[in-house]
């Protein structure tokens, strides 16, 4: 099966590397970290236990499993707009050209550009593009300007340094920057929409699916203001995804699955994995306090883990991590079986080998 939403540090492509180096006889699947299940999705057991501190992914994975229904037709909203904005652009297409054409040979002011933009875009009704009410209509009114004229300035900017648009180009700019509209209306509502609801989940996964990065970033503040991802995301439909996400095989594997959203040692306490059981450890890299929903991992939080696996977990375990000089020279010591592999050759290598990427514990 595969994943269904991204991640960072997504485990899919060494999915079958890691899944040969699993035990044949698990009872029980833990996963602490969950992240984008690329292993859970894959992995046979017969129960499943997973786990993440982010509590809007362990949200959506219990959304998904629910099949709750505000959160699909959130959904199905969203993927409405991102089609309903085309047909409005390109209703209006002719005049935002006009408009653009006037601006770029200065036949009109920037004064008269933003007054003309402004008045075609107040035909793209909000109730045209979202079938469900999130705010009024003027904060989506605030984006639709911001980015339309934003983009107006740039193209005329570009051309004048050398750069030729013919009106192809024009309109896919101009749709980029619609579609940015969309997009930062929804990040906008994300932000200042602090319940865990559906929402707030709803919301989480399309932003994920569109901004630049493809990951969840936080800022200091614990906001997610990552940009559209542009022009590649245009024509990128979610529909598929969706439908994947309603799938009798998915809400299976979820049915027989429970999920955590705490810190890996309280989910691990409270499951109480034993010697029949197994867990496949996947934690964040050192330092990504904006890719971990808000929090930083240092290597005092390794050494914790470590401790951990040694003296207080049951069940058998394999963990991967990223390879580099201090997290060797921390488990070096350690009683595990230790291997090292390249995320992008799938060859296995001795631990201190320079061209391996991960490194691979396990106590069994």
């Amino acid at each position: 099966m595969e994943t269904i939403i991204s991640w960072t540090g997504n485990k899919e492509r060494e999915a079958d590397l890691l899944l040969s180096l699993f035990p044949l006889d698990i009872r029980n699947y833990y996963e602490p970290f969950v992240g984008s299940g690329a292993l859970y999705l894959k992995v046979k057991a017969c129960e499943y236990f997973i786990n993440d501190r982010c509590r809007e992914l362990a949200e959506f994975y219990r959304a998904v499993k629910g099949g709750r229904g505000l959160f699909f037709a959130y959904l199905e909203s969203f993927t409405d707009a991102w089609l309903n904005i085309d047909r409005e652009y390109y209703l209006l297409a002719d005049r935002f050209i006009s408009a653009y054409k006037a601006f770029r040979t200065e036949q009109t002011n920037y004064g008269d550009m933003q007054a003309e933009v402004y008045h075609y875009l107040s035909r793209i009704k909000y109730q045209n593009i979202f079938s469900i009410r999130l705010t009024d209509d003027y904060a989506f009114e605030l984006e639709k300007r911001f980015h339309v004229v934003r983009r107006f300035i740039r193209m005329s900017k570009e051309e004048k340094t050398g750069k030729s648009y013919d009106v192809d180009i024009i309109i896919s700019k101009i749709r980029t920057a619609l579609k940015a509209s969309v997009f930062s209306y929804l990040q906008n509502v994300f932000n200042h929409h602090k319940a865990l609801d559906d929402l707030r989940v709803s919301l989480f996964y399309i932003l994920i699916i569109y901004n630049a990065s493809s990951a969840y970033l936080m800022d200091k503040h614990h906001e997610f203001n990552v940009p559209y991802m542009g022009a590649k995301g245009n024509d990128r439909r979610v529909e598929n995804k969706i439908g994947l996400l309603r799938s009798p095989e998915l809400r299976a594997k979820l049915n027989a699955t429970y999920i955590g959203g705490s810190e890996y040692k309280v989910f691990l306490n409270r499951t109480k994995p034993r010697s029949e059981d197994f867990i496949y450890l996947d934690p964040p890299e050192l330092g990504n306090y904006i890719r971990n929903g808000g929090w930083d991992y240092t290597l005092q939080d390794y050494a914790v883990l470590f401790h951990f696996l040694q003296y207080e977990c049951g069940g058998r375990w394999l963990m991967t991590l990223r390879n580099g000089e201090k997290l060797r020279e921390m488990i070096e010591p350690l009683p595990f079986r230790k291997v090292a592999y390249s995320k992008y050759e799938l060859k296995l290598y001795e631990p201190d080998d320079e061209n391996a990427t991960h490194l691979i514990l396990c106590n069994y």
